[in-house]
Order: C-alpha cells, then structure tokens, then sequence
C-alpha cells in the first residue's frame, strides 16, 4: 500500500474532529477493499489517528472555546440548526452513544458538550462509539472485498466512484 495514500487516511482521521468535514470512514473503506489483508494495523492506526484527533480538538475547545467554535462553526456541512439542537439537548450524555449514526459531526458534539459543562464526561464515549463505527467500516470493506474480489480487482476506480457517489447523494439527502 501507498505511503500516500495510508498518510491521507491518517491525517483525515486525525482532522475530522475538528477541521475536515469528511468522516475518515470513507477512505478507510477504500483502503481496506484495496488492501484487505492490512486490516488489523490501518483499522489501528486509523482509530489512533481519529482519537489523537478528538483528544486535541476537546483540548483546545477547552482551553480557547470562542476561537475553535468560531473554526467549527465555518466547517462546511456545519450547520447553526446542529448545534442549537446539542445545546439544548438535556440528555446529551446519553444521545452521544449514537453520535456516529446522528448526522451531526463530532466536533459539534465536542462543541455541544464544551458549551453544557460536559466534554470530559462526553469524550471517552464518543472515542468508543467512532471506533466501533470504523470498525463495522472496515467489516464492511472486508465482506465486500470477499464477496466481489473480481469485481474489485477489474474495476476498482469504478467501484470507488460509485461508492463515492452513493456517500455523497446519502449525505446530501440527509443534511438536517
């Protein structure tokens, strides 16, 4: 595998929860129908990066809250409707078990929880429920991989252009 291409995994990862807009599960999927066999240390790294990632945007949300909300509140697909809906969720501890599947991004979550007094409580939560959501990613890419070898090894730009495409239409669909 491609040191770039594992360098971009790791750096979406690791920038999702503050900056990116996309969720790192998406080139993690690529990655693992490309190169099944590496699951175990990209799955690894990937849930380390996007960790390092959650643990450093909580940080400086709680040490400069007004300067990373006003970087958060500028990342595209952010939007004021999200996060009114966080703060004024009084069970927001709870909801953040379903933070991956929720639509909302992670750093709203983080900036939601600044906001309520909460962001120690919230973090290792939303550190467990990513992680398994990447890792249901990469069973995912992993069945795939399985069941469509031929498939992948044909035409595998065709099949991460639809896949893309598919993300982006569901995406866009679902936008609150």
């Amino acid at each position: 595998m491609e040191q770039v291409v594992l360098t971009v995994l790791l750096v979406s990862a690791f920038l999702e929860p503050s900056l990116w807009f996309i969720v790192p599960d998406l080139p993690l999927f690529f990655v693992l129908l490309a190169a099944p066999r590496r699951i175990a240390p990209v799955l690894i790294s990937t849930i380390a990066a996007a960790t390092l990632g959650l643990l450093t945007a909580a940080a400086l949300l709680h040490v400069a809250p007004a300067e990373m909300a006003s970087l958060i509140e500028r990342v595209p697909l952010v939007t004021p409707s999200m996060l009114q809906q966080l703060t004024s969720a009084p069970d927001l501890l709870e909801r953040s078990l379903v933070q991956p599947w929720s639509r909302i991004p992670v750093k709203v979550w983080l900036l939601a929880a600044e906001r309520q007094a909460v962001l120690a409580a919230i973090v290792p939560r939303l550190i467990v429920v990513r992680a398994l959501r990447m890792t249901m990613t990469a069973a995912m890419a992993l069945a795939c991989a399985a069941l469509f070898p031929r498939l992948l090894q044909r035409h595998y730009w065709l099949v991460v252009g639809v896949v893309s495409a598919v993300f982006a239409a569901v995406l866009w669909l679902t936008l609150p």
